[in-house]
């Protein structure tokens, strides 16, 4: 017996009083338990003769379930008709709360174990591998990005982002300071991994404009510089994409923008950081913290020389 039906069947015996069931004033075994209210309350209706409902009640046993394991289905209908209370029908005479909650618990118990000693999970849905097209047209219909699908499972070795240029929306995009639409890019197997995510909210709420709606790219190991805003178009590449603060700076932005504290900012040192919300400063994490996530993805790399 497991403790969770010891627990039960110790605080199943209620006093008598006048008007409650027989069911209600002496202590009972569950596999009597569940027989007593399906004969008194249920099995009326859900019977071999009348099938209402085209369920039958009548020779089902809890205590056989894991002989009979195709009658799972039949107990969690059951269990969902007590915890609902929608069996019996209204204006039929029903079982009392008590009994409701304890038979519901004896019946879960059960099929929990019988699922534990014989896991189905049932058949495995098919793996459906898109091809160019339909990748294409899953990303457009997603995301409203507009994706060249014709070099995806070819040699593409990286992805372009292109943000969207607008200088009516986005006056900033009139000056000079960068050559417009701001462009940034991540090696494939940059892109794929489970930290870098394309951003459609933050907070719980859809992404605001100055936040880089629609979408836009988080990838948290590397300076900000990489996760470019309101993206409107990703292209797969064989070259490495000509990214606009590298072009704007090669000096100071290389194409990784990995977080490394030992490799300095020309005007300005990066061993340490400042975080919101801290009285001082704190010492800068490789890859912002996320070495074991990440530093396979550059093996073998001088980290000093890609940066």
């Amino acid at each position: 017996m497991t403790a969770k039906r010891g627990v039960f069947l110790a605080g199943f015996a209620l006093a008598a009083t006048s008007g409650t069931s027989a069911l209600a004033q002496t202590p009972i075994s569950p596999a009597a338990l569940e027989r007593t209210v399906l004969e008194d309350y249920c099995v009326s209706c859900h019977n071999d003769s009348r099938l209402t409902g085209g369920l039958s009640l009548e020779r089902i046993d809890l205590s056989r379930l894991a002989a009979n394991a195709e009658d799972s289905e039949v107990w969690e209908k059951v269990v969902r008709k007590l915890r609902t209370r929608a069996m019996p029908p209204p204006g039929r005479q029903r079982p009392s709360e008590q009994e409701y909650e304890s038979v519901a618990t004896c019946v879960e118990t059960v099929l929990d174990a019988a699922a534990a000693a014989a896991p189905n999970p049932g058949r495995r849905p098919a793996v459906h591998r898109l091809n160019r097209a339909e990748y294409t047209n899953a990303i457009r219909d997603l995301f409203a990005l507009e994706v060249d699908g014709t070099v995806l499972l070819g040699s593409a070795r990286d992805v372009e982002f292109k943000t969207l240029h607008d200088p009516e929306r986005m006056p900033g995009q009139r000056s000079m300071t960068l050559d417009w639409p701001c462009v940034e890019g991540l090696r494939l197997d940059e892109a794929r991994h489970p930290l870098t995510t394309l951003a459609t909210g933050v907070y719980g709420q859809d992404l605001p404009n100055q936040n880089g709606a629609p979408i836009r790219l988080v990838v948290p190991w590397q300076y900000g510089s990489k996760s470019i805003k309101s993206i409107v178009s990703m292209t797969f590449m064989e070259q490495e994409p000509d990214c606009t603060w590298k072009r704007a700076a090669p000096n100071e932005y290389g194409f990784y923008a990995n977080v490394n504290p030992e490799v300095d900012h020309p005007r300005w040192s990066q061993a340490q950081e400042w975080r919101l919300g801290e009285p001082g400063r704190r010492e800068t994490l490789l890859f912002n913290g996320y070495v074991d996530q990440v530093a396979g993805l550059y093996a073998g790399m001088d980290l000093r020389v890609n940066y």
